[in-house]
């Protein structure tokens, strides 16, 4: 029986994003866990405005709000025929005054504006969504990143099973600028982490739907766990909070709900360039 322990968290050292004036969370997928992670976004965003800097979002999804949605996702049956971004967006933004526009299209690498208005920007790319098309499309916004210092886009990618979910952060789209960039010398800091395909490749192949029979609605909507979006957006909160406010030393999390179990992969040379 293996009973050794894992102890990289005390030789881990903390991920160091560039300087920002300005912040940009780009939500792609608003339905199971992307509504969830909406509302956490908002609160994110109201906590730095009154820090003195500034934090704007965008709303990506090009699907409406139906009536098999209202169970697991963050609507009500007055959304009914709405577009799920523009819901969101509209909600959050008049409830707690803020920045937050909508796109009701499938997300486009070209929709990321990294030199918008003034002072020094950094975008943070949300992803929760369920095909491999999309997230190859979510990979191409690491492409945008200057190797080195000016990793200013960032990508969260938030998946889920029926019962299990993990969140994987990442900023480099290639292993030799990841050997090259992500530990300055004698820094004691990151600054480089794995793109989330980097770690999993699998990510961009679509897996086959499972084979289902005879199972009425009910029970096809009680074979995923209720909880299990929220677990994921929960994750995501705490990596935001982490780039945003400092003190970040993971880039991946996995969690299964009927164990109860959860693990994280820390920032060390090791673990982050094997």
């Amino acid at each position: 029986m293996n009973t050794s322990i894992d102890t990289s968290f005390l030789e881990s050292v903390p991920f160091l994003v560039p300087e920002w004036d300005r912040i940009e969370f780009m939500l792609v997928g608003c339905g199971g866990t992307g509504s969830h992670c909406a509302y956490t976004i908002a609160r994110l965003m109201y906590a730095i405005n009154i820090t003195g800097k500034t934090a704007s979002a965008t709303f990506i999804d090009f699907d409406v709000v139906e009536e098999k949605n209202i169970v697991r996702q963050l609507f009500c049956p007055g959304d009914l025929g709405r577009p799920k971004s523009n819901v969101l967006a509209h909600r959050l933004s008049l409830s707690m005054g803020l920045d937050i526009g909508a796109i009701n299209k499938p997300f486009d690498v070209s929709m990321l504006e990294i030199n918008k208005g003034r002072g020094l920007n950094l975008i943070v790319v949300v992803g929760c969504v369920d095909n491999a098309q999309a997230r190859i499309e979510l990979a191409k916004s690491l492409d945008l990143n200057i190797p080195g210092y000016t990793y200013r886009v960032l990508w969260i990618d938030g998946g889920n099973h029926e019962q299990s979910g993990q969140v994987l952060l990442g900023n480099t789209a290639t292993f030799q600028d990841l050997h090259s960039y992500a530990f300055p010398i004698n820094s004691g800091f990151c600054v480089s982490l794995p793109s989330p395909v980097l770690i999993h490749p699998e990510l961009l192949i679509d897996e086959p739907e499972p084979v289902r029979h005879n199972l009425s609605c009910g029970e096809l909507a009680a074979s995923q766990s209720l909880s299990v979006n929220f677990r994921v957006a929960a994750e995501i909160n705490d990596y935001l909070r982490g780039i945003v406010f400092g003190g970040l030393r993971k880039f991946a999390t996995y969690f299964d709900l009927p164990t109860g179990s959860s693990r994280s992969i820390y920032i060390t040379k090791s673990n982050v360039l094997k």
